[in-house]
């Protein structure tokens, strides 16, 4: 699945979205994903997950959902890559 979100002024923006594994946040069900952005924007992972309906655990600035609140955002690097 590829999300993308804009509007008259937005740039490009594509991240690819796949779900791994349901689970739970303080009782509240989540699901954990794998996301590859395709292009490189500034919260474009964030953003891309809120406008979908489904914003990061703990992501108080695009979430005002029951998970919010969380100690810190969940978003974690499985593999980082640099341009050599």
């Amino acid at each position: 699945h590829r999300a993308s979100v804009g509007g008259d002024r937005a740039k490009p923006a594509s991240t690819e979205v796949r779900p791994i594994a349901p689970c739970e946040y303080r009782g509240v069900p989540c699901t954990k994903v794998a996301l590859r952005p395709r292009t490189g924007r500034r919260h474009q992972l964030r953003v891309h997950l809120a406008a979908s309906g489904f914003p990061l655990v703990g992501d108080a600035t695009y979430d005002a959902g029951p998970t919010a609140d969380a100690p810190r955002m969940m978003l974690h690097a499985f593999r980082l890559a640099l341009p050599a």
